[in-house]
């Protein structure tokens, strides 16, 4: 679905069917990289890929189990 406008605090129907528009992007690596970039944007996302032992992880730093 295409909407009108391309203002998305204020346009309706973008928020209404879940449209979102990246405005800027970096790609941080290491954890000064990232670091930097919290201090410089704020919040960052980062992908990982985890095993199913994941889904029983409660706290603390993850380390994969060997079951």
């Amino acid at each position: 679905m295409l909407c009108k406008h391309d203002h998305l605090k204020a346009n309706i129907c973008r928020f209404n069917n879940n449209i979102y528009k990246v405005i800027d992007y970096c790609l941080a690596e290491g954890p000064v990289g990232i670091q930097r970039e919290i201090m410089k944007n704020g919040p960052v996302v980062a992908q990982m890929s985890v095993t199913s032992d994941f889904l029983i992880y409660k706290e603390g730093v993850y380390h994969e189990t060997s079951n």
